[in-house]
């Protein structure tokens, strides 16, 4: 389902859940599979909630394998999209290949993640090809497209989950698009992402500068 208008678009919002076995290697590493799993679940769940309160409408792409990611999905008021299991390069893909409207991918990872950078993702969306919320790891949280039936070979070669995606992603857009950079936030793998995780709120200090992006010149 669309999301509301917003600045005169109507993205579809879609967060993607990453299912126990795919619980980030790093955070797995930090903290042990089955407590990355745990924090994976609450993030989903607090993510989905602040987003709600945003009055924002969202759709939660998850693999066939894990139910429960369903049953925190539809707890929250939000549409379940099943995917096949697969990188997350063609997940990605799979889900643009039928969006003619513009799209907003979400990466349920990032404590600091709430409803007021959405809409301002979706607001400036019409002035920018894509707009990309960086992670201090060298990930992305965020990832807005203004067309994105036409974008998805974007995500090829690009190495997932790794502190090389965002120098891939951008190494991939075409030169004429214009590219907006949002704040950058920690993830749940980072010292700081961790902390902020197991804060029922949004925490104030989850920005490092204050709501405005930075314009790519390439």
């Amino acid at each position: 389902m669309a999301g509301r208008t917003i600045g005169g678009l109507r993205p579809d919002i879609i967060v993607f859940a990453k299912s126990a076995e795919k619980a980030g290697s790093r955070l797995a590493r930090r903290i042990g599979q089955a407590d990355a799993a745990l924090l994976h679940h609450r993030l989903l769940t607090r993510t989905l909630r602040h987003l709600r309160r945003g009055g924002l409408h969202v759709s939660v792409a998850i693999g066939g394998d894990a139910p429960d990611f369903a049953d925190i999905a539809q707890r929250a008021g939000a549409d379940v999209l099943v995917l096949p299991q697969d990188d997350s390069g063609r997940r990605l893909s799979r889900v643009l290949r039928v969006k003619k409207n513009g799209a907003i991918l979400i990466d349920s990872n990032a404590p600091g993640l709430d409803a007021v950078l959405v809409r301002y993702a979706a607001r400036v969306l019409g002035l920018y090809d894509i707009v990309i919320g960086p992670n201090w790891s060298g990930g992305i949280y965020l990832i807005a497209l203004r067309s994105p039936y036409h974008a998805f070979r974007i995500f090829d070669g690009v190495r997932w989950n790794t502190p090389h995606m965002l120098q891939d992603l951008l190494a991939r857009i075409p030169k004429h698009w214009i590219v907006g950079l949002l704040p950058v936030l920690a993830e749940a793998s980072d010292g700081a992402g961790l902390r902020e995780a197991s804060e029922d709120h949004v925490p104030s200090r989850r920005r490092s500068s204050s709501l405005g992006l930075i314009v790519m010149k390439r």
